[in-house]
């Protein structure tokens, strides 16, 4: 490997930005090689990787859409999930409807009647999730289908039973009742369990488990060796990543070939691609390979971070206590755990919603990517036709000049005494420029209903692994020897004992 300082040459009106300049491959691998801003790059295997580290620069980036493109990334994870090279091929085509040769199927697809830049497919799919996932109806359609989910998985028994392996002990009420009273479980498991569980019955329905009820279980082991698609393993090195790939996507194939009186619970975004998927003659294995990859994003970071949030709770009874009483004011009994009100706690919760942006802000790894797919230049340095272009977001959000001294530690209290910092360039949780997530509100209710329901249900303390007292409790490390595609995963699990 070997890093490249970009020329600091100022451009003048008749010559083009200068070229990286090469340096010897024997320099310190850390960013004090580099005490300014400026873009460097990186030498791969013959390919150019230039690392963004200014915002005006990364800026610069989003905005340039014609030149730095997302589409190249996207099409290789479509040709990993096993899509067909020629459905991929088409499905980056603008003005799609040309592709419909039934005239009666052009008059009621959403590429023709709905499309009226003549995106192409893969874009105009990017306006329906916002369609589905930002304020207004179809989002209403999805926050009230998910309390009831989850609900129904924060369960002593549910848990118990969903994960029955890692459960280290659990105690029997008494009395005519009956049931457990108490169960000890990890606490990432228990994030991750719920989450996915709750969230793929709230844009699949039932259904999809009828089909496979193992669904979650197999999909979560894909996740766990998922890092490997970014690294290009071949097959036979990641046989059980492939293998479980294939039962994810055949499960799903069946789900979507279901006529629509048989799956009425899909959620709108999944109903629009299976049906523009399949006027474009994907076959239902190329279409749930697509939905897959969807898949991915939705549960890839919501349970970490739900983790980092439960772990700092669990561990400082002050920020405990405030964000209990924050969370109490929004159930409408003093002793209910339905109904929550969730737009009271998403606007009037300070701490809870400290806490999520300071998760966001330490625990975020991943990056904004891009491709050259043309000359251009990025402030006044020179990008090539084929460079990637990185702008990884932990560096921005551990900035100091922006988040005060101790950028690099955990403080929520920081978001408190300036909420002001949340709507700093530097800081971008969610990505930004046209590949800003819609899912972000999605995602935030959906991690602060767990944290409020838990709370409100039960007592929750780190315990040991059966149970016992452990005396000051402590966040676990990050974990650094794992890629991570998006939110960090911890070194280590915290033991956690649920009491109803």
């Amino acid at each position: 490997m070997r890093r490249n300082r970009l020329s600091k040459s100022k451009v003048s009106h008749h010559s083009p930005p200068p070229p990286p300049q090469k340096l010897n491959h024997n320099v310190p691998p850390n960013s004090t090689y580099f005490p300014d801003t400026e873009p460097y790059s990186v030498i791969l295997m013959g390919g150019t990787t230039v690392i963004i580290r200014d915002i005006k620069d990364l800026s610069s980036v989003w905005r340039n859409t014609s030149a730095l493109s997302y589409d190249p990334f996207t099409s290789r994870m479509l040709m990993a999930f096993g899509i067909t090279p020629h459905h991929v091929r088409n499905l980056y085509k603008p003005d799609p409807a040309r592709l419909l040769h039934d005239e009666k199927t052009r008059e009621h697809s959403l590429l023709s009647c709905a499309n009226p830049k003549k995106l192409s497919y893969m874009h105009l799919q990017s306006q329906w999730f916002k369609t589905q996932l930002l304020p207004g109806e179809h989002l209403n359609g999805l926050l009230e289908a998910y309390p009831v989910f989850l609900s129904r998985f924060l369960d002593i028994s549910m848990l118990r039973e969903g994960l029955a392996g890692e459960i280290s002990s659990s105690r029997c009420a008494s009395g005519s009742g009956g049931g457990y009273s108490s169960v000890t479980l990890p606490l990432g498991r228990f994030c991750r369990y719920v989450l996915a569980q709750s969230a793929f019955r709230t844009f699949f329905g039932e259904e999809l488990f009828e089909i496979e009820p193992e669904f979650t279980r197999i999909y979560q082991r894909w996740e766990d060796a998922s890092w490997k698609i970014f690294y290009n393993f071949p097959h036979f090195l990641a046989p059980g990543l492939q293998a479980d790939r294939k039962r994810v996507i055949a499960a799903l194939a069946v789900y979507l070939d279901l006529p629509e009186s048989k799956r009425k619970n899909t959620a709108w975004i999944f109903g629009a691609m299976n049906s523009e998927l399949t006027h474009l003659g994907l076959p239902a294995h190329d279409r749930a390979g697509l939905i897959m990859m969807i898949c991915w994003a939705i549960n890839n970071n919501a349970h970490y971070i739900a983790f980092w949030m439960f772990a700092h709770i669990l561990t400082n009874q002050d920020l405990k206590a405030s964000i209990e009483s924050e969370i109490n004011a929004c159930f409408p009994t003093p002793t209910s755990d339905h109904g929550c009100d969730m737009e009271k706690l998403s606007t009037a919760s300070p701490h809870l919603n400290a806490l999520w942006a300071e998760a966001l802000r330490l625990y975020n790894f991943s990056t904004a990517v891009r491709k050259a797919v043309d000359d251009c230049s990025v402030g006044s340095k020179v990008i090539h036709k084929g460079d990637q272009v990185f702008g990884p977001v932990r560096n921005f959000h551990l900035a100091e000049n922006v988040f005060s001294a101790g950028a690099a530690e955990f403080d929520y209290t920081r978001f408190l005494k300036n909420p002001k910092i949340r709507q700093a360039k530097e800081y971008f949780p969610f990505g930004g420029g046209h590949t800003l997530c819609p899912g972000r509100y999605f995602a935030e209710r959906e991690v602060y209903l767990l944290v409020a329901m838990s709370l409100r249900r039960w007592k929750m303390e780190v315990t040991t692994a059966d149970g016992g007292v452990v005396q000051s409790p402590k966040v676990p490390d990050i974990r650094m020897d794992l890629p991570s595609l998006a939110a960090a995963a911890p070194a280590g699990d915290l033991f956690v004992t649920i009491k109803s």
